[in-house]
C-alpha cells in the first residue's frame, strides 16, 4: 500500500556604500571565528559560515507569476554568502491555493485544499514567530509585498541570472542546478525576465533547451557529493533555495534510469541524503537503498535554507528524558507492577516526512495541534535529520510535547524510518555500507535524543538489525514490513547483544486494516502477561486515516471495560518493559 498522501544587517552595509577593505577583512575574520549552526562531523548537511540573524519577509501571494523560483534561488545565494540576512517566504492567504494556478503557469503552478492552505500558512507564521521569540532573529517586513524591491535590495549579492522555461521541468531543474554549481546566479523564467532586466541584472546563461543532466555532465565533480535534490514535477516550486545553498544537483528522472544510477553512484554511501521525492515511493526508496543513500521527504518544504542555518542546540532533550518525574514514574511502575496486563504502545507513522512536519503537522488538529494530545501516552516518529535541517522546529516540538506528571502521560519521540533518512536496510548488500548508514543514524539520533529506531523493510531480516543495535544510542528497533506494518504479528526477536526487535501487532489504518472498533475488539482478545511476548502490542497509527482523537477513543473504550487489564505506555517505556520483563 502506498503509505503517504502527498500533501503535501549585513546587507544594509552593502546598500549604503561599497565595501571598504577594512570591512572586507572583518567579514573574512568573522568567517573563521563564527560558524554558528551546529553540525555533526559526519553530517551531510552543510551550514552557512554565519547563522541567520535577520529575515526579510516576502508574501508569496504578492509575487508575480512564477517569481517564487527567483526568490528561492536568491535565498540559496544569500545562505552561501558571508552575511547573516536572508529571506523568509510566507503566505497571507488561507483560501484555497488553487487560486494560484490562475496566476502561475506550467510546472510552477500548484493546487491544494482550503484546509491544507490554512494550516500551512499558520505553520510558517508559527515558525517565523518562534525564530523571533526563541532565537532573537530580527524580522523585517519592509518588502513583504514588494518582490522587486527585495531583489534590488539584495542586488550586491547577485552576479547575473539564468533564463529558463516555466513550461519545462527539465529547464527549471537545469537553471536551479546551474545556480547551485555557479556563483550568485538567479533562476528566472521567461515571463519574469523583464523584471531582472529592469534592475540591470545581466543574463549569464540560457538553459531553456537544456536539462539537469546536461549541467551535471558539464560540471562533473563540482556538485555536492552528499546531497541531491530529487524533485517531482508536482512540487517544482519548492526546495530550490536548499539545492542552491548546498550546491546540490536538482533533477527528476525515473528511479531506474541510467542518469539516476549515475547520480546515486556519485554519492558517499551511508553518509549522504537525497532530499525531495521520487516518481513513486516503493521503487524510489528501493533504488536508493541499493546505494545506501536514504530519502528525506521534503519536496513541499519552504525556507529550508533559512531553517537549516538557525543556531540550534548541539544537543536536544526530550521531556521524557530530562524530567525526573517521568523517570520516577517508570521506577514506580516496576516496583508495583501488575503482571496480568496487556501492554500497548501507539506509534504515529510518517515522521520521516519532513515537509509534513514543517507544513501542517503542528497546526492541524488531527495531529500535534490536537486538543486531545496529552490525554494518553503517545509515540511520534520524527526524522533525526531535523536536528540540522530545521533545529528550531525540532526544538519547538520538544518544548511543546505533552508531559503530565499527575496522569503519567507524555508525548515521546522515536526515530522515523529508517534512521536519519528513509531506506530499506534489507536491500543494502554491502555490510560496511549498512554499518555506515546505521552509525550515521545513531549519531543523529543521539543529537536528537532518540533511543528507538523505527525500521521499514521489504522482508524480515533481524540480522540486518545488528548494525543498528550495536550502536550504544539505540536500545531497540520497531520493525515494519512495507506491505503491512504489522505483518510480523507482534513478533519479538533479540539482537546479538540482547536488544529487542519488535514487530507491529495491529495497524490502526483504515480501510485496509483496523478501525477504532475492530482494533478495540482485537486488543481485548490479547494475552495479559507482562512476561510473555504475546502480552505486548505495538500499534502503528496511520496518520493519513487516523488521528490523535482516534487513539484516545481506543484507550477509553478499553479502559471502561477493563481498567486494570491494559497498560498504555510510551515507546521508550515499551522497550524498557520488554527488555526488563521478558526472559531472553
Amino acid at each position: 500500500y502506498q503509505r503517504r498522501v502527498r500533501d503535501r544587517s549585513a546587507v544594509s552595509a552593502f546598500q549604503k556604500e561599497s565595501m571598504k577593505p577594512t570591512t572586507l577583512f572583518c567579514c573574512f575574520f568573522l568567517l573563521f571565528i563564527l560558524s554558528d549552526a551546529s553540525r555533526l562531523p559526519i553530517s551531510p548537511y552543510p551550514a552557512s559560515s554565519l547563522a541567520v540573524q535577520q529575515l526579510y519577509v516576502i508574501d508569496s501571494d504578492s509575487l508575480p507569476p512564477n517569481l517564487i523560483l527567483t526568490i528561492e534561488t536568491l535565498q540559496g545565494i544569500l545562505a552561501r554568502a558571508t552575511q547573516s540576512s536572508n529571506i523568509y517566504v510566507v503566505s497571507s492567504s488561507s483560501f484555497e491555493v488553487a487560486q494560484r494556478s490562475e496566476k502561475s503557469t506550467g510546472f510552477l503552478a500548484y493546487t491544494r485544499t482550503k484546509d491544507y492552505a490554512k494550516h500551512r500558512k499558520d505553520a510558517y507564521q508559527l515558525w517565523l514567530a518562534d525564530l523571533q521569540q526563541s532565537f532573537n532573529i530580527k524580522i523585517n517586513t519592509s518588502f513583504q509585498t514588494n518582490a522587486l524591491g527585495l531583489i534590488s535590495f539584495f542586488k550586491p549579492f547577485i552576479q547575473g541570472y539564468t533564463l529558463c522555461d516555466e513550461n519545462s521541468l527539465d529547464s527549471i531543474n537545469a537553471a536551479i542546478s546551474l545556480s547551485a554549481v555557479t556563483e550568485s546566479n538567479l533562476a528566472v523564467t521567461v515571463d519574469n525576465e523583464k523584471y531582472v532586466q529592469k534592475l540591470n541584472i545581466p543574463l549569464t546563461a540560457d538553459v531553456r533547451h537544456l536539462t539537469s543532466q546536461d549541467i551535471f555532465n558539464k560540471y562533473a565533480g563540482k556538485f555536492n557529493n552528499k546531497i541531491v535534490n530529487y524533485q517531482s514535477p508536482t512540487s517544482a516550486r519548492c526546495m530550490a533555495d536548499y539545492a542552491v545553498f548546498c550546491r546540490a544537483l536538482r533533477f527528476f528522472a525515473p528511479s531506474d534510469s541510467d542518469f539516476t544510477k549515475q547520480v546515486l553512484a556519485s554519492l558517499v554511501p551511508g553518509k549522504s541524503a537525497i532530499l525531495g521525492w521520487g516518481p513513486d515511493e516503493f521503487n524510489t526508496v528501493s533504488a536508493l537503498s541499493n546505494y545506501a543513500v536514504p530519502l528525506v521527504a521534503n519536496d513541499w518544504a519552504s525556507n529550508m535554507a533559512v531553517f537549516t542555518n538557525v543556531n540550534g542546540p548541539s544537543q536536544f532533550h526530550q521531556k521524557t528524558s530530562s524530567h525526573s518525574a517521568y523517570k520516577r514514574t517508570i521506577n514506580s511502575k516496576r516496583r508495583k507492577r501488575n503482571t496480568k496486563q496487556h501492554t500497548v504502545c501507539f506509534l504515529m507513522t510518517d515522521g520521516d516526512n519532513v515537509q509534513w512536519i514543517l507544513n501542517t503537522f503542528a497546526t492541524d488538529p488531527k495531529w500535534f495541534a490536537s486538543p486531545s494530545r496529552g490525554m494518553v501516552n503517545l509515540g511520534w516518529t520524527i526524522s533525526p535529520s531535523l536536528s540540522e535541517l530545521a533545529p528550531s522546529v525540532l526544538q519547538w516540538l520538544y518544548n511543546h510535547a505533552a508531559f503530565n506528571s499527575s496522569s503519567n502521560t507524555a508525548d515521546n519521540f522515536v526515530s522515523a524510518v529508517s534512521g536519519y533518512g528513509y531506506l530499506y536496510p534489507d536491500l543494502i548488500a554491502n555490510d560496511d555500507e549498512l554499518k555506515a548508514s546505521a552509525n550515521t543514524s545513531a549519531q543523529f539520533m543521539k543529537k536528537a535524543d532518540l533511543k528507538v529506531v523505527n525500521v521499514l523493510a521489504n522482508n524480515y531480516n533481524p540480522q540486518h538489525m545488528d548494525a543498528y543495535l550495536e550502536q550504544d544510542q539505540i536500545k531497540g528497533v520497531f520493525y515494519y514490513l512495507y506491505s503491512d506494518y504489522s505483518g510480523l504479528n507482534g513478533k519479538l526477536d533479540w539482537s546479538a547483544n540482547s536488544k529487542p526487535i519488535i514487530g507491529g501487532r495491529f495497524n490502526l489504518w483504515s480501510p485496509q486494516f483496523e478501525n477504532v472498533t475492530s482494533l478495540v475488539e482485537k486488543l481485548k482478545e490479547q494475552k495479559k502477561d507482562i512476561t510473555s511476548p504475546d502480552g505486548y502490542s505495538l500499534i502503528p497509527v496511520h496518520v493519513w486515516s487516523h488521528t490523535v482523537d482516534d487513539v484516545v477513543q481506543v484507550v477509553k473504550l478499553l479502559q471502561q471495560d477493563d481498567a486494570d487489564g491494559f497498560n498504555f505506555v510510551t515507546p521508550d517505556q515499551f522497550v524498557d518493559l520488554i527488555t526488563t520483563n521478558i526472559p531472553h
